[in-house]
């Protein structure tokens, strides 16, 4: 079951006006994309709103980039990195571009699906005091 029609896609993409290919074509990708989205994070009894919203919101974001990319072209991302030295200090950044024409969920689009929950936690770092009561 999709999470959202070739309309949400149309409606969230401005100036984008679909052809009956193109609708046909929306369609199975959000299948595609709902498929994707409940293979890592599964459909629970009780769904909230939210929870569909977003779900909806990530299967248009992912179709949006499969037929945003020329002549339906599939690159995967491409290896980025930057090193930056300064005297004997040396800092190294690396990490893979978004990839181009594929359904694949970025870091965001887990986040969201994840849901930020924030959680209040305390360690005791102290050994417990030992009283000697002679």
């Amino acid at each position: 079951m999709a999470y959202a029609t070739w309309q949400d896609v149309e409606a969230r993409w401005p100036g984008k006006t679909f052809t009956e290919d193109e609708k046909t074509l929306a369609d199975l990708l959000l299948e595609d994309a709902a498929a994707l989205i409940d293979g890592d994070y599964p459909v629970g009894d009780d769904m909230s709103a939210r929870e569909l919203r977003v779900r909806m919101m990530v299967s248009v974001d992912l179709v949006k980039g499969v037929m945003d990319a020329p002549n339906g072209l599939q690159v995967p991302g491409d290896p980025t990195s930057m090193q930056v030295s300064i005297g004997p200090f040396q800092r190294s950044f690396g990490g893979m571009s978004a990839p181009i024409g594929r359904l694949v969920l970025s870091r965001a689009h887990r986040d969201m699906l994840r849901g930020r929950r924030q959680r209040a936690a305390s360690v005791d770092t102290l050994p417990p005091l030992e009283c000697d009561e002679s």
